[in-house]
């Protein structure tokens, strides 16, 4: 048995560079046996909204220098987040990959046309946080 997998973002260093989180995954398992022939239709479907109309789809991410929490700890041991008086740290999310809207498919060679991804920083500003 084989297992092919279509639209498949791929793991280790080196991902599908033509993955596209829009459009549905779908993997087969082909049995090799002599004098087989088999045919199987590819379910490679849109998953969400205008992702059928090209290549750019809707950016819904926030835009960059938004702020936006990753994690709130308690500094003290063994206390509760809620606890009354006590320091907490806030962590902001920082530097995230997004979806560029403005991809134009793997022929462009211009940017931003040929990047897949845009970095935008969701932090909390220059400060300390």
């Amino acid at each position: 048995m084989m297992v092919t997998c279509m639209n498949d973002p791929g793991t280790g260093p080196t991902p599908d560079p033509l993955f596209n989180p829009a459009y549905s995954q779908f993997c087969y398992e082909i049995p090799f046996m002599p004098g087989q022939t088999q045919y199987m239709d590819t379910p490679v479907v849109p998953t969400s909204a205008f992702a059928g109309a090209g290549y750019n789809n809707v950016d819904c991410a926030y835009p960059t220098l938004t702020p936006a929490i990753k994690e709130v700890t308690a500094m003290e041991l063994d206390l509760g987040v809620s606890a009354a008086g006590h320091a907490l740290r806030i962590t902001a999310l920082g530097d995230q990959l997004v979806n560029n809207n403005a991809y134009s498919g793997p022929a462009a060679t211009t940017a931003p046309y040929n990047q897949k991804t845009v970095l935008r920083h969701y932090g909390f500003g220059s400060g300390a946080g």
